[in-house]
């Protein structure tokens, strides 16, 4: 407020008007006071404004524990989040360990099939093997029968043909004495 300052509306008496100036004088003082005091407590706890403020250090604490609520909340979060991954990770996990296992047991169902293919295949070369080796040694056992009785048959031959040379000089015999 101007220390001149008069309210152009009302006439002024001198008594008045010293004491507006008084209280103007007044006013800059405090606002000067005021001005001088803690800017954070506005002179309410009335310390030395050298030393800091409890209201500041009250305030920062507040606000650091805002940040540290904050910071919390915010680490609480992340945690969750982690969770959920390491939560989805673990069921993934699972259901490559499932396939992995089916995996594992289709291969040993496949090596378990194959073995047994291998040992049925193996039987039966083995029979068809004993059973060529049987049809070779009746084939042979027949060659040899049929050789005998080729030779059966020469020699069957051979006496027919002594049969029928005898028979001829018989019957050539038999004209002559006729004649």
């Amino acid at each position: 407020m101007d220390r001149d300052y008069v309210p152009p509306d009302r006439p002024v008496s001198p008594l008045t008007y010293m004491i507006a100036r008084v209280a103007a004088r007044r006013m800059a003082a405090n606002n000067e006071v005021l001005q001088s005091r803690c800017s954070q407590c506005a002179g309410t706890d009335h310390h030395d404004i050298d030393d800091e403020c409890p209201v500041a250090v009250q305030q920062r604490a507040s606000n650091v524990f805002d940040r540290v609520i904050e910071d919390k909340k915010a680490a609480e979060r992340k945690v969750d989040e982690l969770t959920a991954r390491v939560a989805e990770y673990e069921y993934l996990m699972t259901r490559m360990q499932d396939k992995v296992d089916r995996f594992l047991r289709e291969k040993e169902e496949a090596l378990r099939r194959h073995r047994a293919l291998k040992q049925r295949t193996e039987v039966r070369g083995t029979l068809a093997l004993e059973a060529i080796g049987d049809l070779n040694r009746e084939k042979r056992g027949l060659k040899t029968q049929a050789d005998d009785l080729k030779v059966q048959v020469d020699e069957l031959n051979q006496q027919l043909a002594l049969e029928k040379a005898e028979n001829e000089e018989l019957k050539r015999k038999i004209e002559e004495l006729e004649n």
